[in-house]
Parts: structure tokens; C-alpha cells; sequence
């Protein structure tokens, strides 16, 4: 009887020390909060899709989290994007819309804080546009931006659409054609010389990009309408010629300020050829600019946040 007992009594403990280890293995595995990632930045890859890079953390994570709204609503959703990753497109974008994009790091079943910027989609001209020295005849000079088509070149004839030149009188300049050689000041307002009847656009340059030859590297962190202190948005020319180092290009942003309570944002690239900015010589001097435009009025592109 009692060596029945002892056997029986045994038997429930082993019973329960199995049962007890059986529980254990199927405690769920969490990962450790890992760190976020930093410096997100973004740019405004076409009219329906922008591009956001940023610094991957320090530290073990498994890959990373991206999300995509507008307001409070979800747009897309990548719970996946690789751990070598440092960029992520959006795609099926509306124009002129601000979206918030948000970037965690994830590891087993723990997710970073978000690191967040909100940008807009904005228009890619088409390839690059030639202007021309103003001693040439048959080509134009100037650049139209902010129009109602698609940017185009344009002669003097047409200087009133103008939203930048090229200004090769007493060296090699871009930018606003109220400050050019083309204009001049008659009773408080800029004429055009050849065409007086037409005034000169108000065109405000700022934050110069040196170092770089394409839209493509350009990225921004804050809103186009933000610049450094030591700077601010006026009305002025660029010296392509004190640029030192040629093999590469330079870009700026442009603002066009229709009155007080309108006003449109673009950016420009003049580009090297690796060699030079200017190229070819005498009537025939021309540079080559690419632009990135915002057809919606008062959208500098962006945000940070």
C-alpha cells in the first residue's frame, strides 16, 4: 500500500514538472525595441511619386516599416522594405497633395518610433532645355516655368513669360530676368529693352545646391520656402563663372510670386557637361537646365516633422 502510494504520488509529479516545461516553450518571443532610423529626407521624384532616403540606425533590426498617408488616412503600406535599404518610392501619387511619410525599424514583434517628413509630388519637365547666348538670332534665351503648358523656351519676343535666362553679357549668368541685361528700369517698372512693352516677371532665387548635376540628388529636409538665414529669397543672378568646381552643376530653387497671396516653387539644375557650364563660345554659348515645377499654387513641396 504505501509503495503503491509513493509510485502513484511520483508519477503526478512528473506529470506536472512535463506539464510545467510544455507551458513554457510556448511563451511568445519578442525582439527588443530597436533604434529608429534618422535624417529622413525626401524629394519630389515625378507628379505622381516621391522618393525618401534616410540614415539607418545603429544596433540589430530584422527590416524596416514604411507607411504612407494623407491626413489620418492610410495610402500604402510596406511592412517589409529590406534592411539594406536606405530609400523607399512612393508611387500613385496626386500632384500638389502633402503626404506624410513615416519610417520604423522593426525587430521580432517590437517596432522603433517613426521618423516622419511630409513632401508633394511635383512635375519633371521632360529632358533639358538649351538657352542660348543673348547675341543669338534664332534660339532663345529665357525659360518658361509657370505657364499653362509645359515648360518651353522662349525668345526676347517673348520675354514677358520668361521665368529665368541665361545672361552671357560681361560674363555667364542664370536667374531672374528683371535682373539681366534684357531689362531695364522705366518709371518704376522692368521693361524688356527690345520690347518695352513687356514687363519682366517677378522672380525670386534661393537656396543654391552646388556639387551636384541632377534633380535626381537632390533631397530636402525642410520646406522650400525655409532657407538659412544668411540667405533669402530676392530677385538675382547666379555667376556661373565663379562656380569651382565645373565638372559638376548647380541648382536653386525659384519662386514666382503672382501677388501676396500666390505663389509657385520649382527647381532648377544647370548642368556640366563634366567639363564645363557653359558651353560652346561666342553667339553660339549656351547652358542646359533641368527643372522640377509645382503646378499647385502655395506648395513649396514640403514639410518637416
Amino acid at each position: 500500500m504505501l509503495k503503491s502510494t509513493f509510485l502513484l504520488a511520483f508519477a503526478l509529479a512528473g506529470a506536472l514538472f512535463i506539464g510545467g516545461c510544455n507551458e513554457n516553450t510556448t511563451d511568445p518571443v519578442t525582439g527588443t525595441k530597436p533604434n529608429a532610423p534618422t535624417a529622413i529626407m525626401a524629394q519630389s521624384a515625378s507628379a505622381t511619386s516621391v522618393k525618401i532616403k534616410w540614415t539607418a540606425p545603429t544596433g540589430t533590426f530584422d527590416n524596416y516599416h514604411v507607411k504612407v498617408m494623407d491626413g489620418t488616412t492610410l495610402v500604402q503600406e510596406d511592412k517589409a522594405v529590406a534592411k539594406t535599404a536606405t530609400t523607399y518610392t512612393a508611387t500613385g501619387l496626386t500632384e500638389g497633395k502633402a503626404y506624410s511619410f513615416e519610417v520604423m525599424t522593426v525587430s521580432g514583434t517590437e517596432m522603433s518610433s517613426a521618423v516622419k517628413i511630409t513632401w508633394a509630388p511635383a512635375t519633371r519637365a521632360g529632358g533639358t532645355f538649351r538657352l542660348y547666348s543673348g547675341n543669338n538670332n534664332t534660339e532663345g534665351s529665357g525659360l518658361n516655368i509657370f505657364g499653362t503648358a509645359a515648360p518651353s523656351v522662349k525668345k526676347v519676343a517673348e520675354g514677358a513669360l520668361w521665368d529665368i535666362c541665361f545672361d552671357d553679357d560681361g560674363g555667364t549668368f542664370v536667374g531672374s530676368p528683371g535682373q539681366s541685361r534684357y531689362v531695364e528700369e522705366v518709371a518704376d517698372r522692368l521693361v524688356f529693352k527690345q520690347a518695352p512693352t513687356q514687363e519682366a516677371r517677378l522672380i525670386f532665387l534661393g537656396r543654391l545646391y552646388t556639387g551636384i548635376n541632377s534633380l535626381d540628388e537632390i533631397y530636402e529636409s525642410e520646406d522650400l520656402s525655409i532657407i538659412p538665414a544668411t540667405s533669402k529669397f530676392e530677385e538675382k543672378l547666379i555667376d556661373l563663372a565663379s562656380v569651382t568646381d565645373k565638372t559638376k552643376g548647380v541648382g536653386f530653387v525659384c519662386r514666382y510670386k503672382v501677388d501676396d497671396d500666390t505663389r509657385y516653387y520649382a527647381k532648377v539644375v544647370v548642368k556640366s557637361d563634366g567639363t564645363s557650364i557653359v558651353r560652346g563660345s561666342g553667339s553660339n554659348a549656351f547652358i542646359e537646365v533641368e527643372v522640377s515645377y509645382q503646378k499647385e499654387k502655395n506648395v513649396p513641396y514640403a514639410k518637416s516633422n
